[in-house]
This record gives structure tokens, sequence and C-alpha cells, in this order.
């Protein structure tokens, strides 16, 4: 399996982005390169025919600069000079500003000593809020409880520098819920893009995610009907071919989440039946939106690969 990371990590220097938001494109990006290279194989090319073909396909299709605009979004241009101002407070507003303009250009050594302290004082004041933003004021949506819920990342340092995110194994999973007894429960999850399509419709690529069992369970996440993964669909090698469907995806697909039950979709080509539909608020804890959720073990399934966890969500007290 080539190694996408190093290159990814290479494309991304000098975007500044957050090591640990660096990690999590770096994951998706790789899984998405994963998904095509393993397809490329499939239907005959050579490793290095279906590598060179997964990277170009990246670049035309703008993956990679997707990802780091979702990470850094472009600000809002500023109204040209003069447009007027609507309303009496807005009017008023404008008429302060170019006072304080007009003061300001009078006095240039105090202005400069306002720009330069209002720099430093805006400047990490803003950092800090940001951060507290993502980490405190912002909590996943569609989700119960979510002050009992934190992020368990698996990273080691890369040689250059940045985060390579390391995969951890189901055992990996059982064994730090046993270690440690304030974790109510622990779920992990992969990237799983795939190639989805019904009887009689064409195939569209989605993206979802590949996930331990009782992810829903921990996250606390209710459905919009059916119900979510058993433990013995997550047991076996292979698993068994259930799926969720998020409540969206089961509208255009079905016509509605009730209406989706039981029924057959084609996961690059393989058949999986619907078991439940997951409420519309939750779709997904990665950065990019998940339209549906087969177990770790099912994954084997489209990637013939052992189920792994990149990324695991606990669950703190009872």
């Amino acid at each position: 399996m080539p190694d996408w990371r190093g290159e990814i990590q290479r494309r991304l220097a000098g975007t500044r982005l957050r090591p640990e938001r660096e990690a999590e494109i770096i994951d998706e990006v790789a899984q998405h390169l994963d998904d095509r290279y393993r397809e490329l194989i499939d239907r005959g090319a050579t490793s290095g025919e279906a590598a060179a073909r997964a990277w170009e396909e990246l670049d035309a299709d703008g993956v990679l600069g997707r990802e780091i605009a979702r990470a850094e979004p472009a600000p809002k241009p500023l109204p040209p000079p003069g447009t007027p101002a609507r309303g009496s407070s807005l009017a008023s507003l404008s008429q302060d500003i170019r006072y304080a303009v007009r003061r300001l250009v009078a006095q240039p050594a105090f202005a400069l000593t306002a720009i330069v302290t209002l720099a430093l004082s805006i400047g990490p004041a803003t950092a800090v809020m940001g951060v507290a933003d993502q980490l405190f004021f912002r909590p996943l949506p569609g989700v119960t409880a979510p002050d009992r819920l934190f992020n368990v990342h698996f990273g080691r340092k890369a040689p250059g520098g940045g985060l390579y995110v390391n995969f951890v194994s189901y055992d990996n999973v059982d064994a730090m819920i046993a270690g440690a007894p304030a974790i109510a429960g622990m779920a992990g999850s992969q990237g799983a893009s795939a190639g989805l399509s019904v009887v009689g419709s064409d195939t569209r690529r989605e993206n979802g995610e590949a996930v331990r069992f009782n992810y829903f369970d921990v996250l606390g996440v209710p459905m919009a009907a059916g119900r979510t993964f058993t433990a013995g669909e997550d047991a076996s090698p292979g698993g068994v071919a259930s799926v969720l469907l998020g409540e969206g995806l089961s509208r255009e697909l079905f016509g509605g989440a009730k209406a989706a039950l039981g029924k057959t979709v084609l996961l690059n080509s393989e058949p999986f039946t619907v078991v439940g539909v997951v409420s519309r608020d939750f779709d997904g804890a990665r950065s990019t939106p998940s339209r549906f959720w087969i177990t770790g073990r099912a994954n084997h399934r489209l990637t013939h690969t052992p189920p792994y966890c990149s990324r695991s969500t606990a669950r703190i007290g009872q």
C-alpha cells in the first residue's frame, strides 16, 4: 500500500493549519486515496498505475483544496468605501467612525500607539476565544450529554514535524475500556467512502463511516427509525452486511425513514440491508459529513482490510 500520508503532509506544508486539523485532513484524504487505489486494483490496474491515477484524480477533483478551504474559511469582503449605512443606529455609528478617523489622522503618533495596542490585545484574545469556541461552545450536534464526551486521538510525531495519525485495533479499544473504570463506553470510527446505489439508480460516491457496534450508544444519537448495530453484527470476520442511513439519504433513496427499513443498498456493488435511519441532526463526528454507517468488520467487504479506529470517542460516567 502506498504511503499517502507523507506526501499529503508535504502538500500541506505552509498552510499553517492547527496540528489536530492537519491530522484530520491527512486522515480524510488518505482514506479517500486508499478507497480509490483499492478500487483501481480490483479493476486490474498495477500498483503503480493505481497510485498515479488516485493522485491525478485527487488533484482533478480538488479534494485536498476543499478540505483546506473547510478548515480555513475565507473572510467575508468588507463593503466598499462610501456604502451608506442602513438604519438610524448604523448611520450614527458611521458618523462616529468618521469623526474618530479624522481625530486619529490629526494626531498620528497617538493613532499609531492606539493601533499597536489594540493589535497586541485583540490578536491573542481572538485566538483564545477561537479555541474556546471549538472546545467548549460548539458541542457535536445530535448527541446526548455532549459535556460527558471527549475524543481520543492516537498519533505520533512525524520525522519532519507535524503529526501522523496512528490507527488502533478493536482489541486496543477494549483494553483501554478495561483499564479506565471512569469510561462508561468507548467507540471508534474510520472513514468509509463508497459507490452507493439502489436497484434502478445510478451509482454515486457517498461519504460514510465504519464504526464499532456501540458507536451510536456511546454518543447517544437517536434513531429516526429502526435500530442501531448489535454486537453480533460486528463480531465475526466480515461482520454482517447491515447499514444505517442518514435521514436525508433515506428520503432521497426511498422517500422516508420508515420506508427505508429492510431495503437493500449497494455499497461498491456489495448488498447491504438497511436496519436503521439516523436522526437528521447527526451527520458524523468527522470533518466530512457522513451519509451512511456500517460496522468496522463489515467494512472488510468493501476494502478487504481488518477493522481499525482512526478516531475514538469516549463517554465519562454512567
